[in-house]
């Protein structure tokens, strides 16, 4: 029991011993009201996260279940610096446009709140119920992007090898898996995240019971990872062989939706038989041996609780929380400089004519972009140069930071590498021009892309860097906006990429951005 808990005589009920918690919890609703409704949110839109639902619901299930010998109030002085950071971390994740952050401070303010209710001794009895609590709240845009993209690769070369072993000739190339007259694109929807976050959760909950020490819990929890990735290959495998023999039409619709189900179900079940495995090495009884689902063996109360007040600490908790909720009543105007719009961009750039284009309604969606602009900049029959600008002026909290998947083509294309690259003699607003330079690969036709980002009057090349400035302009300069600019072409006949890197040197020598983006 750690020495500066205090346990509260409850004997007798006061106006402090029982206003004050009641205080404390509606400051904390007000805090936690936008955060969370922020949250819900992102697990109605993203199915990766649609198991959060079920995450406060089970952990509340949890924490009812253990309020039998749960301590009584008592305070911490250690639970004010961890509701302070909470706090902190929600005020400064809502004004920088960072969900993650202001998603992490709900947790963090939820156990400085019981901290400072109930002490120490109250954060380790519901310890197991708090800990649940993590698999509600979202990756960091960085973290989830490449583990995603990761997964696509993983997923696509494993599905190939099921289509083949199918039967069914198939070649991969990128995230496509060609069968010949079809081809599968294994897109972000595919990657296996929405698969692997619930199995996570509900392996974390199978080693909670799991009457075993804590290395064959954390053999169970990191099989949760294989067994994901494995049934999610299987399903893009199986997948790839109905179409093959029974036509797209028998892939998709209802079966594709079913299959899902039966996917997540078949994890579950290889899942349990990793328990049956455990069971057999540990000489357990079957999974009833090895699992004990008694819930109030995972009380961590031990220690009794010197008596004492705890009223400063509550007070001081109370105008933590207060000066928060004032806090989040301010929201800071954005400052969107004035531009001219992009469909004014020049449609004759040096001796090409531009030709507009337009983008696919599902990429819009998800760049969610102020306005764009896609022009096929052509001279005779000359290789052509085809720009993309997609600019924001305010970035919301749906925003999507762009990333490779969203700066190249897709559909069947490999990327070789992606390195920065100046470009000679480019100069914008006084900074030397580097690039991402990525070329890209399908079958034989070759093609170079250039693609950089202004965050605010910077220019940026890393999608980290990108995010970072995002949220710090957004805290400090109250500025988010922010224009992607892509160039692309393709390689002729006989053409090598110094060819390439030339024709979209000089191209960009002749752009001028000056009024279309802001510095």
């Amino acid at each position: 029991m750690h020495d500066r808990d205090v346990q509260v005589n409850l004997s007798r009920p006061t106006v402090l011993s029982t206003g004050l918690p009641a205080l404390l919890l509606v400051a904390a609703l007000f805090v936690l009201a936008k955060p969370v409704s922020a949250l819900v949110g992102i697990w109605w839109v993203q199915p990766e996260y649609s198991h959060g639902f079920l995450a406060p619901v089970i952990a509340a299930y949890l924490a009812w279940q253990l309020r039998a010998g749960a301590p009584g109030w008592a305070h911490s002085w250690a639970g004010v610096p961890v509701l302070l950071v909470g706090a902190v971390a929600v005020l400064i994740g809502e004004w920088s446009l960072s969900r993650a952050l202001a998603s992490a401070g709900v947790l963090i303010l939820l156990i400085g709140l019981l901290q400072s209710l109930t002490g120490w001794r109250g954060v380790r009895h519901f310890a197991v119920p708090l800990a649940f609590l993590l698999f509600m709240l979202p990756l960091p845009g960085t973290l989830y992007d490449g583990l995603s993209l990761r997964l696509q690769l993983i997923s696509s070369d494993l599905g190939t090898a099921v289509v083949r072993w199918g039967g069914v000739a198939a070649i991969r190339e990128g995230n496509v898996i060609d069968l010949g007259a079809v081809q599968l694109q294994v897109a972000e929807a595919c990657d296996g995240l929405r698969y692997l976050f619930p199995l996570m959760s509900l392996a974390f909950l199978v080693a909670v019971f799991l009457r075993a020490n804590w290395f064959y819990k954390g053999v169970v929890m990191l099989a949760s990872v294989p067994i994901a990735v494995f049934m999610n290959a299987l399903r893009i495998g199986v997948t790839g062989i109905l179409v093959e023999f029974f036509g797209l039409e028998a892939a998709m619709g209802f079966f594709h939706y079913f299959e899902g189900w039966v996917v997540f179900l078949g994890a579950l079940i290889l899942l349990l038989a990793v328990v049956g495995v455990v069971a057999l090495v540990t000489r357990a009884d079957g999974l009833d041996g090895v699992l004990d689902f008694d819930v109030l063996e995972l009380r961590r109360t031990t220690g009794a609780p010197a008596p004492g007040s705890p009223t400063a600490v509550r007070v001081t908790a109370l105008l933590v929380l207060l000066a928060a909720s004032v806090l989040l009543l301010y929201e800071p105007e954005p400052i969107v400089p004035p531009r001219t719009p992009l469909a004014e961009f020049p449609r004759q750039i040096g001796e090409r004519h531009g030709v507009p284009g337009e983008l696919k309604e599902n990429v819009v969606e998800l760049l969610d972009p102020s306005e764009y602009l896609l022009t096929e900049y052509r001279s005779g029959q000359k290789p052509g140069v085809q720009l993309f600008m997609a600019s924001w002026d305010v970035q919301r909290e749906r925003s999507r930071t762009p990333t490779p998947r969203i700066c190249l083509p897709g559909k069947g294309w490999t990327v070789k590498h992606i390195r920065p690259h100046e470009i000679p003699d480019v100069r914008l607003w006084g900074e030397e021009l580097v690039v991402n330079r990525a070329p890209i690969q399908r079958k034989q036709q070759q093609q170079l892309v250039y693609y950089w980002y202004v965050q605010a009057g910077r220019q940026i090349i890393s999608e980290r860097m990108l995010r970072w400035y995002r949220s710090i302009d957004a805290l400090f300069r109250r500025r988010s906006d922010a224009t992607l600019i892509r160039l692309v072409t393709p390689l002729d006949s006989g053409e090598t990429w110094t060819d390439a890197d030339t024709r979209l040197g000089d191209f960009a020598r002749q752009l001028n951005f000056d009024g279309y983006i802001i510095p």
